[in-house]
């Protein structure tokens, strides 16, 4: 695809050998990382930041991360998640006090409201990372 002038961004799933992640490295400076929702990722996720360590050479991007600590813990170059769709969806509020953003459930259903007060508890629950 490269070979045709597309952009294209590779992705490594978490579980994989590392020597593939390793090739992509050696061709790109931008990695996707996968297969990390619903799974504890940590341990691996060290293996890859310690082997690289420094985003300016090689990012990362992150599918499906929305745990705080993983944002927090690894220098991320870009994230993504459904987290703030998903709640939404089934019609439960991220928001709460503003100290400490909280979950609550509400009536189902997906307004413009709801999502709005959702993306804004998660921008709370994450104020305190630079990402």
């Amino acid at each position: 695809m490269r070979d045709d002038g597309l952009t294209v961004l590779p992705v490594f799933h978490l579980g994989s050998d590392l020597r593939w992640l390793r090739k992509y490295a050696q061709i790109v400076d931008y990695i996707g990382l996968g297969g990390m929702v619903g799974k504890s990722n940590r341990t691996i996720l060290d293996r890859v930041f310690t082997e690289f360590p420094d985003p300016s050479e090689i990012g990362f991007h992150g599918f499906g991360v929305s745990s705080k600590l993983l944002v927090s813990r690894y220098p991320w170059r870009s994230i993504d998640t459904t987290a703030i769709l998903m709640a939404t969806i089934r019609g439960t509020s991220l928001g709460g006090k503003k100290e400490r953003c909280e979950s609550r459930r509400i009536e189902p259903g997906i307004e413009l409201n709801l999502l709005l007060e959702n993306m804004a508890a998660f921008e709370c629950g994450f104020s305190r990372f630079k990402i």
